[in-house]
């Protein structure tokens, strides 16, 4: 098993946000691409005006052309650390606890939050999720 990260942009994130928290969003996937070139742009578009908010996407060995594409298609994402992009080589079955928990060891945020490759997070959310944890207790 070989798991390699584009970049771990994610620390310019933590080192911008002044000691508040980051919120990453996981996702693990294996052969979703037709999913992930309709969530991906979206998600990334709709919480762009969050500074707090890293998108982390693990490639679970998947034959379907989706490093390609991310590579391709969502690299302005990663070189603006809004996009953390890794693949894990040598597996043949998706082992979901497996996938996740690696994508959260990736991940940089103090707030982890899974998303499935064929969901939308909608407008804003992030920034609704960091305000949701910096609320008094």
């Amino acid at each position: 098993m070989k798991v390699s990260p584009s970049k771990i942009a994610g620390r310019r994130l933590e080192e911008a946000a002044g000691g508040l928290p980051i919120v990453s969003f996981c996702t693990t996937a294996m052969n979703r691409l037709h999913h992930l070139q309709r969530t991906l742009p979206a998600n990334l578009a709709w919480n762009s005006a969050c500074p707090l908010a890293e998108f982390v996407l693990l490639d679970y060995s998947s034959t379907d052309g989706l490093a390609d594409w991310v590579r391709s298609e969502m690299f302005d994402y990663m070189e603006g650390g809004s996009l953390v992009f890794a693949q894990a080589s040598g597996f043949t079955e998706f082992r979901r606890s497996h996938a996740k928990n690696m994508a959260h060891r990736i991940a940089t945020g103090s707030i982890l939050c899974n998303l499935d490759a064929d969901n939308f997070t909608g407008p804003g959310f992030a920034s609704y999720l960091v305000q949701q944890f910096l609320l008094p207790s």
